[in-house]
């Protein structure tokens, strides 16, 4: 039966003209034609005119992450009815519930000069500063609904580019930087503090304008004008976990008279998308510590109407995980396996621990710096050996006069006893803003269960636990380690560490600590923080075609499409996810509603 969301007055709004290309194609790329397996046997809405629509509203918003509410609240203060699509099967903010700080500059055109040289060019300079100049409005929007930013310092990624010395002083005072959590808590309280405004305006789960454990399946398109007017879900779903497959549910059709808005995150957690796009060697184990509903379904969706998309390749590194107890989970289990770590016979800031590649090798300076960086790492390295005399031959006692593969992977973060007794070998559970920390879907912090559920190694001799690592390469060939080789690299690690030099590598003394039986080895990968590829989108955060038009009625926001390209300072994500929902709520309330 259909049911209809009461319209609530609407505020006047000055009409603008809009560009709204009618020649938006119905299908492109190689994503059109991607399913996820869940929606393999989902009967999808045919587009067109003759549609029973479940729900029709001003406004469907597709995601209620950090622009999902923001969008939301525009909404709702614009006089506009909404429905939101929550994939999740609960409201709890996406990534952005999981973190949250605002590095904007201390002014638009200190912020625009900054951004730009990280952008290098594949952001227009017109979309770039209308999300800056969005990025400085935001302090108002929040304090409107009961909430002070507070300012604080800010750290530079790269402070060496054109624009980086005007953009604030590095204090609170310039106002460059600031987060919305809650007074004397964690960031990971951000996305909540704006829900719980939210609530209090009448949008929640309980209001019944927010709907959990209904994703997005495919947007409803005007085969005519090309007018996204809806959009197709289901509802009601039952999802398996760890793979974060779904199934069941009851399909519904939403129609949007104002717009659809996609703010649905990124496609971190697609293997299919992210093994074709993702920044990082093919076939490599990756993985994320935000939440695992982002399954680049609003690339899916927006690639099916003919959208473009850019910034695909965009790749931040920030942390490590461990292997084993990440694919027991299906989110990034991070730990601290740089020089955070200390004992009680040693400062805090000194490491009794390595890295090995498969040849039981250490490969690179481990106190490396590990905060939002766009640069290649070592274990990105592809070694291609072809024949004794090739330049590749440095290699030689390692693989031979023939080799191709990435020779730095898999790799392992082999420690002693005292790092195994300093203390939680996971990363940051006491500010637990990670995912599965945050939301009580990994409760293993004592180190003894990692062993126990043998995600980490033991052995009393180094020669013993060589024999314990399985490694393999890329195709599934059994490799080891080799324990002389092993015996060795441990060897020159303890006669560097009581040198106080690396030679090798260059690592500071002070981060190296002589290691001493009993000894650990644990695999680790690549744990990054989100993807920002997606639907190319203009300055109103309209969904962009092949032919630099607007896909009528269809916006993208936040990491779904977003404008980072090239490269990132940390605190980036969060002010454009917040702002390109009011954004896109803003423009939309231009277009004359569908009759």
């Amino acid at each position: 039966m259909k049911q209809e969301l009461q319209n609530v007055s609407r505020r006047e709004f000055l009409k603008r003209s809009a560009v709204v290309g009618a020649g938006a194609v119905a299908a492109a790329g190689m994503l059109s034609a991607c399913s996820t397996e869940q929606n393999e046997d989902v009967k999808v809405a045919s587009t067109g005119s003759d549609i029973n629509w479940d729900h029709e509203v001003d406004i469907v918003i597709v995601g209620y992450g950090g622009a999902g509410v923001t969008a939301a609240i525009s909404a709702q203060q614009a006089g506009a009815s909404f429905l939101v699509l929550e994939k999740d099967t609960e409201a709890r903010g996406g990534n952005t519930g999981c973190t949250g700080g605002w590095t904007i500059g201390k002014d638009v055109e200190s912020g625009f000069n900054y951004f730009k040289s990280l952008c290098r060019g594949v952001t227009p300079d017109e979309v770039l500063r209308a999300h800056v100049e969005a990025f400085h409005k935001f302090p108002d929007f929040a304090r409107s609904i009961g909430i002070e930013p507070d300012y604080k310092k800010y750290n530079f990624v790269y402070p060496s580019v054109p624009g980086a010395t005007e953009f604030g002083d590095g204090t609170k005072d310039s106002k460059a930087s600031f987060r919305c959590a809650k007074p004397g808590e964690n960031t990971n309280t951000t996305w909540q503090r704006f829900a719980d405004a939210a609530r209090d305006m009448g949008i929640s789960v309980e209001d019944g304008n927010v709907l959990v454990a209904t994703p997005a399946t495919r947007l409803i398109q005007d085969p005519n004008t090309k007018e996204v007017i809806g959009v197709t879900a289901m509802t009601g779903v039952q999802f398996d976990i760890p793979s974060y497959t779904w199934s069941g549910g009851t399909e519904i059709n939403i129609k949007a008279n104002r717009a659809v808005i996609l703010c649905c995150g990124g496609y971190e957690n697609s293997p299919e998308i992210r093994d074709n796009f993702g920044a990082h060697p093919h076939g490599a184990y990756v993985t994320f510590y935000g939440t695992p509903f982002n399954q680049g379904d609003g690339i899916r969706m927006a690639s099916d109407v003919g959208a473009k998309l850019w910034h695909m390749n965009k790749k931040e590194v920030h942390a490590l995980a461990n292997v084993p107890a990440t694919q027991a989970t299906g989110i990034g289990i991070v730990v601290d396996a740089y020089e955070a770590k200390g004992h009680d016979d040693a400062p805090a800031t000194k490491s009794s621990s390595f890295f090995i590649n498969r040849f039981g090798k250490r490969f690179q300076n481990e106190s490396f710096y590990h905060g939002h960086t766009d640069r290649t790492q070592a274990w990105d390295r592809f070694v291609h050996v072809h024949g004794k005399d090739d330049a590749g031959i440095e290699f030689a006692d390692e693989v031979g006069p023939e080799f191709a593969d990435y020779i730095n992977l898999p790799f392992y973060w082999i420690f002693d006893q005292a790092m195994f007794d300093a203390g939680p070998l996971i990363s940051d559970h006491e500010e637990n803003y990670r995912f599965a920390l945050q939301h009580g879907l990994f409760t293993a912090i004592d180190n003894q269960e990692w062993v126990d559920n043998g995600w980490v190694m033991k052995a009393d001799t180094i020669e013993e636990l060589a024999a314990q690592i399985v490694a393999k390469d890329y195709w599934g060939q059994m490799v080891g380690v080799d324990a002389q080789a092993l015996a060795e690299t441990l060897a020159k690690f303890n006669e560097y560490a009581a040198a106080g030099e690396d030679p090798e590598f260059g690592r500071p003394a002070e981060t190296m600590q002589p290691l001493a039986g009993p000894f650990y080895a644990m695999e680790l990968c690549e744990c990054q923080t989100n993807t920002d590829g997606g639907p190319e989108r203009n300055e109103f955060c309209q969904t962009m075609n092949h032919y630099g038009e607007p896909i009528p009625r269809l916006y993208n926001c936040g990491e779904c499409g977003s404008i980072w390209g090239a490269m990132y300072n940390g605190g980036g994500n969060i002010p454009e996810t917040y702002s390109t929902g009011i954004m896109a709520v803003e423009h939309a309330m231009t277009l004359e509603p569908l009759s």
